[in-house]
């Protein structure tokens, strides 16, 4: 068996990986145009049981059909992982097993969606469309589910903190990634307040 050499290796990564980018882009390009359909949006109002037209029309804007609709519950384990401007392997396996707690495999839409997202930080767009989300999600918990979901959130925020970074196990959480779970914590708590 010949060995392909170490140059042409690299080049057939490299194509390999601009050609699965442009899949990638293509997919959520046809889960955007799938979104924006009366269809979709009746199925994704049901699906959320919210009655904010505004987020709604945002959300299907955004490209969210009601099976992809389920990544929005790691959005904040997403940020966290951005805090630093990158995600590195380790904070993209834990999020790959949050997701995977869900039940998103591979081979659905919502794990493009997160694999997208694991790959280009979310707009703030799209931020901004989770905080409505879990806001109005939280008004329909009992006091009781509304705890534990904050709990698990914050819970998985620190394991995707966690996850790199520091020496010896010392600083392993930075700072931009402190103050970005106490932001979303505090969110978090004001939504469960209000509701």
């Amino acid at each position: 068996m010949i060995a392909t050499p170490k140059y042409l290796r690299f080049q057939s990564e490299s194509l390999e990986q601009r050609y699965l980018e442009q899949i990638n882009a293509a997919l959520v390009h046809r889960l955007i145009v799938e979104a924006r359909s009366e269809q979709a949006r009746e199925a994704l109002a049901h699906a959320v049981g919210i009655d904010d037209d505004t987020l709604l029309a945002e959300l299907a804007e955004l490209g969210f059909v009601k099976q992809t609709l389920i990544t929005l519950r790691l959005m904040p384990l997403v940020l966290v992982a951005w805090a630093d401007n990158e995600v590195d392997a380790k904070e993209r396996d834990v999020i790959l097993e949050a997701a995977r707690r869900l039940g998103i495999r591979k081979d659905t839409d919502a794990f493009v969606i997160l694999n997208h997202w694991l790959k280009h930080k979310p707009p703030a767009q799209m931020t901004d469309a989770w905080k409505r989300y879990i806001c109005g999600l939280l008004k329909g918990f009992g006091v009781a589910p509304r705890r534990r979901l904050i709990e698990n959130v914050h819970s998985q925020m620190l394991a995707v903190a966690n996850a790199s970074g520091g020496l010896l196990g010392v600083g392993r959480v930075s700072s931009k990634e402190r103050t970005t779970i106490a932001l979303l914590d505090e969110l978090l708590k004001s939504c469960a307040a209000v509701a």
